[in-house]
């Protein structure tokens, strides 16, 4: 089957890779340019959760990637695994160039599919959710697999849904049909917009999961999200999802503590699928946003939700203060979901908490090994990192770490007060071959 992808980020590297192998006619449509940054192929470490095939994958995904399509090229199914408030201007640049083609959309939705259905019959798209993830570390793409769950926007599973399913079962992919797939999203939405808002407010993942208080209160705001989609219609007992945030056993909450915990922790594809949590400042606030107008709309109380205004709109200003270029369209690796190297004007989603001057969660280290030691998130403003030379020590310096838009590598500043570095006030310093700018910015 000829399949189209559209960009040849993350997500659509995993399901391109997994269709590819299967023996699939697999196509990347990059930006204008950027075709040939794919030539030597990609650098895979993927934890694949599929029977019958090798648990830790490392190998190499020789992508073709092209720049322009034409209605004659004759592709028979599209893929679109973009940020769901880039889909709309998406689809308006690919729709016109891939003739009859059907489209999964594998992102996420909150607000219907109105804007969509002007662009695309709905004979022509299905809904999709990737249970698959990571992030770019040093231009590998670690990364899990394990299913996907799609479905028709309303009502039951259509023959798209069915074609689909195929498509995926040949590639060994299992595949969850769902009815009414916007309710299944809207869940998804929730649950993640209520974990990120406490993410904000305890300053990284480790923080949070240390303090059973800010963990259970990452619970409470996650069954208040789950409330909103309640009020919107969907029947949540159709929905295991929802069972962890919606009990009122103290047991149990206990034990959904716990689990909580042990995932983020301890499972191999919780953790890779997490990596890139809260890079993109445009998602994280539509998604806190979205909730709270809806949910304010519909009656619903949100206590906790509310509470963590204050940490979303500080990282919020601080994203804009730093006019980090939003990650708008489906181009290349790195544009919106990241990569271990710079490429035009994309940066990774590891550099962007370093630009959001957000500090990285423990447990991302672990598969980003680009940049570690940012502060321990008792100042979530800003973090510091002492220096020496290799003559004498230097003075404490609080600021952020910017790359020189000349594509070198991030390296790491985990031992900085014993790596020798000499500073500057905007001026660049090298360690090894790498350059890089120093930008102070004051304590909060």
């Amino acid at each position: 089957m000829h399949v189209l992808v559209v960009g040849a980020g993350i997500i659509g590297s995993i399901y391109g890779w997994a269709l590819a192998e299967s023996g699939h006619y697999v196509v990347h449509l990059v930006r204008s340019g950027r075709a040939g940054a794919f030539r030597d192929g990609l650098p895979l470490d993927v934890f694949d959760r599929r029977k019958g095939h090798e648990r830790n994958f490392r190998g190499l995904y020789r992508q073709h990637a092209v720049e322009m399509v034409s209605p004659t090229d004759t592709f028979e199914l599209v893929i679109v695994p973009v940020k769901h408030y880039a889909l709309v201007q998406t689809l308006k640049e690919v729709v016109p160039k891939v003739g009859a083609a059907e489209f999964l959309l594998l992102t996420q939705n909150w607000r219907g599919t109105d804007d969509i259905d002007s662009i695309l019959p709905r004979s022509r798209y299905i809904y999709g959710d990737a249970k698959a993830g990571g992030a770019f570390s040093e231009g590998t793409l670690v990364a899990a697999l394990k299913g996907i769950d799609i479905g028709s926007p309303e009502g039951e599973p259509s023959a798209l849904a069915r074609r689909f399913e195929g498509l995926f079962a040949s590639a060994d992919i299992p595949t969850r049909l769902h009815s009414d797939m916007l309710y299944y999203l809207w869940i998804q939405y929730a649950i993640t917009g209520g974990l990120w808002a406490a993410l904000m407010q305890a300053g990284n993942l480790d923080a949070m999961l240390n303090d059973p208080e800010a963990t259970s209160a990452a619970l409470r705001a996650a069954c208040e999200c789950v409330e909103v989609v309640k009020r919107r219609g969907a029947v949540l007992s159709r929905y295991p999802e929802t069972k962890p945030f919606l009990t009122n056993s103290a047991l149990r909450k206990r034990v959904n503590l716990w689990m909580t915990c042990w995932m983020f922790r301890h499972d191999e594809y919780t953790k890779r699928c997490s990596s890139h949590a809260f890079g993109d400042p445009v998602e994280v606030t539509m998604f806190y946003d979205d909730l709270i107008t809806t949910g304010r709309d519909l009656g619903v109380s949100m206590p906790v939700m509310d509470s963590y205004a204050d940490s979303i709109r500080r990282f919020a200003m601080t994203a804009q203060r730093m006019r980090f270029p939003s990650c708008v369209g489906w181009g290349r690796r790195g544009a919106c979901e990241g990569s271990g190297l710079i490429h035009g004007r994309g940066h990774s989603s590891v550099q962007r908490k370093v630009l959001h001057n957000l500090p990285l969660p423990a447990d991302l280290l672990h598969h980003n090994q680009v940049l570690s030691k940012m502060n321990d998130g008792t100042n979530k403003q800003a973090f510091s990192f002492a220096a020496a030379s290799s003559r004498e020590r230097r003075p404490r310096l609080t600021g952020f770490c910017l790359p020189r838009p000349c594509g070198s590598r991030i390296t790491k500043l985990q031992d900085a007060p014993q790596l020798g570095l000499r500073l500057g006030l905007r001026k660049s310093w090298c360690f090894g071959t790498r350059r890089f700018a120093i930008c102070p910015l004051p304590l909060r």
